[in-house]
């Protein structure tokens, strides 16, 4: 289950690699069936200290900016999307145990397992080798992620509706026109609408992702053509 390309890919070499097996294990994996652990325990402290790392990072990388920035910021980047995104870059899905059947439905891909999986791998760092490693695996993970432009493309609905409301237009209301994958890695289709006009149409795993991928793209779409 665990290889060489994975312990590059992390930047780690566990001392016990156990904890890194316990964290690539799904509840539905027959070993988790038969009385072996999975990630969950892992999971619970790995979302602890991914906090307290981040805190970190963004206190020494931002030393002038407020406690209101701060949060935003450090919400965007441990938010599940944001760390889907980095357990896909580092393949995590690829190395998950777990029951034939829920791979086949694509649970291996589900934003909300990568997520739980990347938080179970940083409490295993952690767990082997200190906060030092777990720190330094975080910046390592989250390296080409900018957290300034991660919360302002959080916050890309709000955006929206107050380009509109300041030119006295309609407030944007967002409808889904489609779902398609699987029940466990589902993607919904949504468009966002002021008054007759759609504005801009999105995709997400989630129905608040389609709707912030939406405004994204009616924000851009206004961008590139001014409104009178």
């Amino acid at each position: 289950m665990v290889d060489d390309s994975l312990t590059e890919a992390l930047g780690y070499t566990f001392k016990d690699i156990a904890l890194l097996e316990t964290a690539l294990t799904h509840p539905s994996a027959p070993r988790a069936g038969g009385g072996m652990p999975d990630y969950q325990r892992l999971e619970f402290l790995g979302d602890a200290v991914l906090e307290l790392c981040v805190s970190r990072m963004l206190f020494d990388r931002f030393p002038d900016a407020k406690e209101g920035a701060l949060t935003t910021m450090r919400a965007s980047l441990v938010k599940k999307g944001t760390l889907s995104r980095v357990a896909k870059t580092l393949r995590l899905g690829d190395y998950i145990d777990m029951s034939p059947c829920d791979r086949d439905y694509g649970a291996s891909s589900s934003d909300s397992v990568l997520c739980d999986v990347f938080e179970a791998v940083l409490a295993a760092i952690y767990l082997d080798g200190g906060i030092v490693k777990a720190n330094a695996f975080v910046k390592r993970s989250l390296k080409g992620i900018d957290p300034e432009e991660e919360a302002s493309a959080g916050n890309s609905k709000s955006a929206l509706q107050e380009f509109l409301q300041s030119r006295g237009q309609a407030t944007p209301k967002y409808h889904m026109i489609e779902v398609k994958g699987h029940p466990h890695a589902p993607l919904f289709g949504v468009i966002a609408v002021s008054g007759d006009r759609i504005l801009g149409r999105g995709t997400g795993p989630s129905k608040k992702a389609a709707q912030q991928d939406a405004a994204r793209a009616a924000l851009a779409a206004i961008k590139a053509k001014p409104q009178d």
